[in-house]
């Protein structure tokens, strides 16, 4: 029969390795991504007011994005800010190319950011630095 303890040993380590335990998987503020694959996802405008807005945006593919806080571990999604876009380091072009018009030019308003599904990474996107 086998030990009981070395069953659940062996589960743990495998649980451990399968899951991504190595920093690599792990999401940290200011980690950097490139888009591999443009995407498609949901953008919040960051305001004074008391509410926020949004819309959905497509972030073309070759784009740099930087993860604007480290998300909890149970989450699906992590937030990024663009920084780069065709080429271009310019918020201003970057905000003209991919903002609406009325959101960019209402009262209060302060940026955007991307929520971005962890499912994309090595998919749709690439780490290239933590």
């Amino acid at each position: 029969m086998i030990n009981v303890k070395y069953m659940i040993v062996v589960f743990v380590l495998s649980a451990f390795f399968l899951g991504g335990c190595g920093s690599k998987n792990k999401i940290r503020e200011g980690d950097t991504f490139e888009i591999t694959e443009e995407v498609r996802e949901n953008a919040t405008v960051q305001s004074g007011q008391q509410y926020s807005d949004g819309f959905t945006g497509i972030v073309p593919k070759g784009s740099i994005i930087k993860v604007v806080s480290t998300p909890l571990s149970s989450v699906t999604y992590f937030d990024v800010i663009l920084i780069e876009v065709h080429g271009k380091r310019d918020q201003a072009y970057i905000e003209k190319l991919l903002v609406p018009e009325a959101m960019r030019n209402s009262e209060g308003y302060r940026g955007f950011y991307v929520s971005i599904p962890k499912g994309y990474i090595g998919t749709k996107i690439k780490r290239i630095s933590e």
